[in-house]
């Protein structure tokens, strides 16, 4: 339940800014698609130049490939532009409505809660707010189109070998939940020092 009061919280931030959102994401989609079929390209290249070789065939691939990789990169640009100015404006917006209501608050309400305390949720929870709604969407999105789109292609080509590249992930699972919680309670200790600091400095 508050998983999904969470989520829905995040999609609130999100939906103002949705027309960068799916521009970003598709442009991932192209990415990994590119991504996926210049080296199927290059492959039925070599299959090509090894039964009949000649120059003409092999700047034809070179130019296409230049191409679909220069169209690739500036995707990819594109997609970081879109989906970390998504992030920025959500910070942004945050900090806008923070100061609106500090403006409304009660002197009282300052007297109980430290400034080191509204400092650091003013910069430190927002900006992990920007990273989430940026870097971890963009890397989801771009992970979640990686496996759709590469492991059909790997399969086609060998069972054995992506089965075999695969069975490392259960032992990656399991390093990343045990490293997480860790993490976790060091970026709370973290951020209870900020706002020491930040009452010290104040």
């Amino acid at each position: 339940m508050a998983k999904s009061r969470r989520i829905a919280k995040l999609s609130a931030y999100l939906r103002p800014h949705w027309r960068e959102a799916s521009l970003g994401i598709l442009a991932l989609l192209s990415v990994n698609a590119l991504g996926v079929y210049i080296p199927w390209l290059i492959r039925a290249g070599v299959d090509k130049l090894s039964t009949t070789f000649s120059w003409n065939q092999i700047l034809h691939y070179v130019v296409v490939i230049v191409l679909l990789s220069s169209a690739m990169w500036l995707m990819r640009m594109a997609s970081r532009i879109w989906l970390f100015g998504v992030g920025r404006q959500v910070e942004f917006d945050l900090k806008q409505r923070i100061f609106e209501h500090l403006l409304k608050l009660e002197p009282g309400y300052f007297a109980s809660n430290t400034a080191g305390d509204l400092i650091s949720r003013a910069t430190s929870d927002v900006d992990n707010i920007k990273r989430l709604l940026g870097f971890a969407v963009l890397s989801l999105a771009n992970t979640v189109f990686a496996y759709a789109l590469t492991l059909p292609v790997m399969l086609a080509i060998s069972v054995d070998l992506t089965l075999a590249a695969l069975a490392v992930y259960p032992f990656m699972l399991l390093l990343v939940s045990l490293f997480s919680d860790r993490l976790r309670k060091q970026q709370a200790a973290v951020q209870e020092q900020l706002s020491d600091i930040s009452e010290l400095i104040q």
